[in-house]
């Protein structure tokens, strides 16, 4: 589940679909993202006691069993430079975390194999 939040910024039916747009092609590559709950938060950074270039931000929360606590934030220039770092970010996370937990069941199952291996030694002796 994906949940927009728009933060000193006024909703936008364009910005909502390039952000679930970015977010669905996450979901293919990560079929269990479907099961957990996504924030995404969109907000606009501006001074209006000083002069200056807007800041706009993306920030993604994941909450779920296997990603649980996956937090992105990224600022840019333009909304569309804040979602492309965003993503490419998150993409480089998700592989990492769906690396870190492959190698983790390969070490266990190697575990147990090589413990079922010396205890049957030890038996046969």
């Amino acid at each position: 589940m994906i949940k927009l939040t728009f933060k000193n910024l006024d909703r936008s039916s364009l910005a909502e679909q390039i952000v679930l747009e970015r977010m669905n092609l996450l979901i293919e590559k990560f079929p269990d993202l479907e099961k957990h709950s996504i924030l995404v938060t969109i907000s606009m950074d501006n001074s209006s006691s000083q002069a200056g270039p807007d800041e706009f931000g993306i920030r993604v929360l994941m909450k779920g069993q296997k990603f649980e606590g996956l937090i992105v934030e990224k600022k840019a220039k333009t909304l569309y430079l804040a979602l492309s770092d965003m993503s490419e970010v998150l993409l480089e996370l998700l592989n990492r975390r769906i690396d870190k937990l492959r190698v983790r069941r390969r070490a266990q199952s190697r575990s147990v194999k090589y413990k079922a291996e010396v205890s049957q030694e030890n038996i046969e002796a």
